[in-house]
């Protein structure tokens, strides 16, 4: 469940860190540059998408390296195919996506793994699917299986996964309207035998003075509380977040 898990998780930054960030898209035929600045570095990604041929290739540079170059070829009959590795070749990756008779089929492959991915919806707002991993070197078999239900018309989307029947998964994000305002909640119920129940709780609103702008916050069982003010500007998006022990983190992104 993407919308729930990006509730949860997206604009938040980690205390005492900052990111200044450019994610310029654009027309093809251009070569786009955008940079991105942390408290750990530097990186910059290179892109340039052709008109010509159904061709992108996007390369991720750090100050002493091409950190992964990435090119991907998309074809409306077979699918898109993409390669990916860093600049020595160690870690190549080969994935392939299409839609057969109704059923989204992903396969990917690394140098440590194996992994394929089905996904079919049999009712327009239900959809099932199942993934198989096979790591190379241990031949251990690790499955996943899950379905995502979302209802337009009462404004839910919720989900369930398990991994191996070990690890469980279930979260739902829900469209609220509080006096006209509206905002979104969502949670998420993590579970496995080891580690045991671990549950996170938030939401979303809409800022009542600044139109466009909005409060985010997150609450899980550690006890931990954060929250978010997101501003959006003309061509800038800044969010900042505070934690419970009054520490702050900042990101800053160029659209």
């Amino acid at each position: 469940n993407k919308e729930t898990k990006d509730l949860l998780t997206k604009n938040y930054m980690g205390a005492g860190k900052w990111k200044l960030e450019s994610k310029v898209k654009g027309a093809n035929d251009q070569l786009f540059i955008n940079p991105a600045a942390t408290n750990d570095g530097i990186t910059v990604d290179v892109e340039y998408k052709t008109s010509q041929y159904p061709v992108a290739i996007k390369s991720t540079l750090t100050p002493t390296a091409v950190k992964k170059t990435t090119v991907t070829y998309t074809d409306k009959a077979y699918g898109k195919f993409e390669v990916a590795t860093d600049c020595k070749f160690d870690a190549p990756e080969f994935s392939y996506e299409t839609i057969f008779k109704g059923v989204s089929i992903t396969e990917k492959i690394t140098k440590k793994a194996s992994e394929a991915l089905v996904a079919y919806a049999p009712i327009p707002a239900l959809t099932v699917g199942a993934a198989i991993n096979y790591a190379f070197e241990s031949k251990a078999i690790k499955s996943t299986l899950g379905a995502r239900y979302s209802c337009k018309e009462c404004g839910i989307v919720a989900n369930a996964t398990t991994n191996d029947f070990k690890a469980f998964t279930a979260g739902a994000i829900y469209n609220v309207d509080v006096k006209g305002t509206k905002g979104q909640v969502a949670t998420q119920v993590d579970y496995s035998k080891a580690a045991g129940a671990k549950i996170a709780f938030g939401g979303e609103t809409g800022c009542q003075f600044i139109k466009g702008n909005s409060l985010r916050f997150r609450v899980d069982t550690d006890k931990k509380f954060t929250a978010a003010y997101i501003a959006k500007l003309k061509t800038w998006t800044a969010a900042l977040t505070i934690h419970q022990n009054l520490k702050f983190g900042a990101t800053f992104t160029l659209q």
